[in-house]
């Protein structure tokens, strides 16, 4: 199996490359999507001092033959994905041409990268996704002040 891990270490989300993320063809709604079915939840704020106000969360996501998911990034809520079945192509920020992952491969998706992914295949492409969603109860944090707290980018006064 295939482990697919991102880390930036610089500012890709205001710098990324046109190319591999193509926006020009990225779709403004979820496109042959279903909903994404919920799996399993943990109040992360009863297991863990620290942690009011955040989940971690385990949902299926589907998307039929040509689906498409709109460009996002994860900031702010860090995920794991798994593909069960189908192939996905993913147009990210940060690199020059797309990924493409099938079945039994695994992506991180985290703050520093906004992407939008595809079904390439004639089969749904079906994945696990676990993140750690904020319930509106935690601060949030913008993609700027997670770099600068994670010394992906350098402080103002710097």
């Amino acid at each position: 199996m295939k482990v697919v891990i991102a880390f930036a270490w610089v500012l890709l989300v205001s710098a990324g490359n046109a190319a591999a993320h193509d926006l020009s063809r990225a779709p403004k709604q979820p496109k042959n999507a279903l909903p994404p079915e919920t799996l399993q939840v943990i109040d992360l704020g009863k297991e863990i001092p620290g942690l009011d106000g955040r989940q971690l969360r385990m949902r299926r996501l589907t998307l039929k033959p040509g689906g498409a998911i709109p460009p996002h990034s994860h900031t702010d809520r860090p995920a794991v994905v798994y593909v069960l079945q189908g192939r996905v192509r993913e147009h990210r920020s940060d690199l020059d041409k797309p990924l493409e992952y099938g079945e039994g491969d695994s992506m991180t998706e985290n703050v520093a990268i906004h992407h939008w992914i595809e079904n390439i295949g004639d089969t749904p492409l079906v994945g696990i996704v676990i993140d750690v969603p904020n319930t509106g109860r935690a601060p949030a944090f913008d993609t700027d002040q997670i770099l600068k707290a994670y010394g992906l980018m350098k402080h103002e006064h710097e």
